[in-house]
This record gives structure tokens, C-alpha cells and sequence, in this order.
């Protein structure tokens, strides 16, 4: 993915430049790349008719995926296979309508669609039928779906919170920062884009994206743990993202600069974030082991358009990747490095 900036005029002044920021914490862990590594094997299926513009987030449902075309308002269903099933949506604000739908959520039951400039979740059955819809609060960056908190939102509405929890349609701080992790930007407001995901244990887990360091909460709110991703990727992104706030005139001129795009849960407790790193287009986590194992594109290939591509990890019943660019949706293996 290529760093995005959002930019404001300068108002009462702009910031000098300032250092990158590697502060850490006592007791804080860090992911580390161990002896697995991944990489994309052959290719199952390939369709280059869809004509996309924006794709965004993909997700799993029974039938197979869902995948949201944001610039056109509309959602793409797709089977195993990679036939088409339906098209969803138009432009508007009415039931089953969108305005910039990005990220999805699926628990099985339901989809769950973030209309960013609408602030909104439409709620679809898994074959894509409209069922309903409720507001949440500007400015979101994410969404999950938690099979008993319900839905959890990525927003800016809590200074001291990462999530709000959506319970009856009302909005509760959820998932406290830790006070070492508090913003440090030098009194400039900025938009978040962090992203959450809950794992089968129950746990809810966010990628603080200014950070790049996965935060780990109970279902009952309560910090776990904190994990940096490995350096030095993590290193050399954050130096690229102050490097880009200095250039553009400082903190009081970028709203946001997002890295990391994608964080999903598999079915085994894993994690994949999706962040670009020279042949690297994401890690699988294991939050439990602190092992990061690089997914990678293939060696001689170089990072190619995959590596600007919206991915999603289906675990069932073997290790697969699907990989949308606007010009081309594929499905490929994904399989151990040395066995592709």
C-alpha cells in the first residue's frame, strides 16, 4: 500500500519539523520473524472484467466473498471460485445505498458495511440482502463484528479509548490506550487509522497506526498486551511517515498518514495485517507466540501490483489469498516459502 496524507491548510501557524519517535515501554513486546515465511503460489483463479475504482476491503461470507468497490459505491459478491454473484448497492444515502464503502466486517450471520462519508454500518445477510442500518460517530477508520460484544468502531471519539462499542445503537469507549501510547502530536489534531479485529478466543485486538504496535484487550475491555511489529520494518515505516509530515509542513498541516491498510483475524487465532515492505505485502501474527511470518510475493517477481492490492487471508480449508487491484481479482495459493 502506498502511505496516504491528508492534508489542511495552515492555521496559526505550522510546526517545525521534529524527530521520529521510537519510544517504547518497559515490559513492551515486540513480533518477531521466525523461521516461517509465506509466499503467493499458483495462481486458482483470475478475472480481469470486474473494472473496479477503489477496491478497498474483501470479506468472507458462506458463499464466498464480499468486496467492497468504494469509489463506486457499490459491494461485489463473489463465489469460491471467483464468479460473480451479484452486484450491491449505488450512490446515495437511502437503505443499501453508499457514499464510500470501505471497510467490511462478516461474524457468519451478517456483513457489516462502513460507509465512511455517510459515518454508517449497513448490516446485509450473507447472500447481500439490505436489513438495516445505524449511525456512528465521524470519522471512522475501521470496523469488527464481535460474535458478543457486537459491533466495534475504530474512531476519534475517545481521546483515551482506541474503540467505541455500538450496543443498541448507542456508542461506549472501549479498549483504554495505554498512557505510554497516548498521542504525541504536539497538541495537532489528527485523525486516527487504526484498525480492529477479533480473534475466535474472544480477544479484540488493534493496530495502532501511528504506532505500528497491535494492542490486545479482554471481551471485557481490559488491556492484555501491547506487541510492536517487527523491526525494522516498523522502524524504517515510521521514519517514512515523519519524514512525510515534516515535508508536508508538520503536524499542524497532515490530518492523517496511514501505513498499515488491513488487519483480519483467521480461524486459527492468527492475525494478518496488511503493510508493504519491499517483497513483503503483510505479516500473519500469533499473538500468543509473538511470531510474525512474512506473506510474500514471488521471489524474481518483484512487488509487482500486489503489493498496492486489497488482500484477505482465507484460512479454510488451506491457506489461500485473495488479491483485488482495480485491474485484475485473483486466488491463488498461499504456501510455505521453498514449497511454491
Amino acid at each position: 500500500m502506498v502511505v496516504a496524507a491528508i492534508l489542511v491548510p495552515c492555521l496559526g501557524g505550522c510546526y517545525e519539523p521534529h524527530a521520529p519517535s521510537h519510544q517504547t515501554a518497559q515490559g513492551t513486546s515486540s513480533f518477531v520473524v521466525g523461521d516461517s515465511a509465506y509466499e503467493v503460489g499458483r495462481v486458482l483463479h483470475r478475472d480481469t472484467t470486474a473494472m473496479l475504482f477503489g477496491a478497498w476491503d474483501v470479506a468472507r461470507t458462506g458463499e464466498g466473498y464480499v468486496l467492497s468497490d468504494s469509489r463506486n459505491d457499490r459491494l461485489m459478491l463473489y463465489d469460491h471460485d471467483l464468479a460473480l454473484a451479484r452486484e450491491l448497492g449505488r450512490e446515495g444515502s437511502g437503505p443499501g445505498e453508499y457514499r464510500f464503502p470501505t471497510a467490511l466486517a462478516s461474524d457468519g450471520r451478517r456483513i457489516a458495511v462502513l460507509d465512511k462519508n455517510l459515518a454508517r454500518v449497513s448490516y446485509l445477510t450473507p447472500t447481500g440482502e439490505f436489513t438495516s442500518s445505524q449511525r456512528v460517530r465521524p470519522s471512522p477508520s475501521d470496523i469488527a463484528l464481535h460474535p458478543r460484544l457486537g459491533l466495534l468502531v475504530a474512531e476519534d471519539a475517545s481521546p483515551a479509548h482506541y474503540l467505541s462499542r455500538y450496543a443498541d445503537g448507542e456508542p461506549t469507549a472501549f479498549a483504554g490506550i495505554p498512557t505510554w501510547l497516548a498521542d504525541d502530536s504536539e497538541g495537532a489534531f489528527r485523525l486516527r487509522t487504526d484498525l480492529v479485529a477479533a480473534t475466535p478466543d474472544g480477544s479484540v485486538h488493534v493496530l495502532d497506526g501511528r504506532r505500528l504496535v497491535l494492542a490486545s484487550y479482554a471481551e471485557t475491555g481490559a488491556f492484555e498486551q501491547a506487541a510492536f511489529l517487527p523491526d525494522p520494518m516498523r522502524r524504517e515505516k515510521i521514519d517514512r511517515q515523519y519524514g512525510l509530515v515534516d515535508a508536508l509542513g508538520g503536524p499542524g498541516r497532515v490530518l492523517s498518514v496511514q501505513t498499515a491498510s488491513q488487519l483480519q483475524s483467521l480461524p486459527d487465532g492468527r492475525l494478518f495485517v496488511r503493510i508493504t515492505w519491499g517483497r513483503v505485502i503483510g505479516y500473519l501474527l500469533n499473538p500468543g507466540t509473538l511470531e510474525a511470518a512474512p506473506v510474500l510475493v514471488p521471489a524474481g517477481r518483484g512487488p509487482d501490483r500486489m503489493s498496492g492490492s486489497t488482500v484477505y487471508i482465507d484460512g479454510e480449508p488451506d491457506l489461500r489469498i485473495f488479491a483485488a487491484t482495480d485491474e485484475e481479482i485473483l486466488i491463488a495459493r498461499l504456501v510455505p516459502v521453498g514449497e511454491s
